[in-house]
């Protein structure tokens, strides 16, 4: 996934997400969050190409995805930066 932020307000781009595990685990529950995006531990994955905006203001999340045919391919493992109030996405798998 890809993080930014402009004007005070914080971007996510994509990302994957995975509920079933591969693998040797020391317990019977999944690893923490930060590891499910670790690609050793996914089998399965789905790969999202949403855009949410977070504004710790009014501590709410917007959707701000465009509709499927004309979004950018959903992609993980992604640069994403801003400037001038414009989001930048590049890289990346698909």
């Amino acid at each position: 996934m890809g993080i930014a932020i402009a004007d005070s307000k914080l971007y996510i781009f994509g990302g994957e997400y995975s509920n079933t595990w591969q693998g040797n685990l020391p317990c019977c529950c999944p690893p923490p969050l930060p590891l499910r995006l670790t690609p050793s531990w996914r089998a399965g994955a789905v790969i999202y190409s949403d855009l949410h905006e977070y504004d710790p203001a009014s501590r709410t999340w917007t959707d701000l995805s465009l509709p499927l045919d004309s979004a950018p391919a959903g992609r993980r493992h992604l640069g994403m930066a801003a400037s001038d109030s414009k989001l930048y996405i590049f890289g990346g798998r698909t």
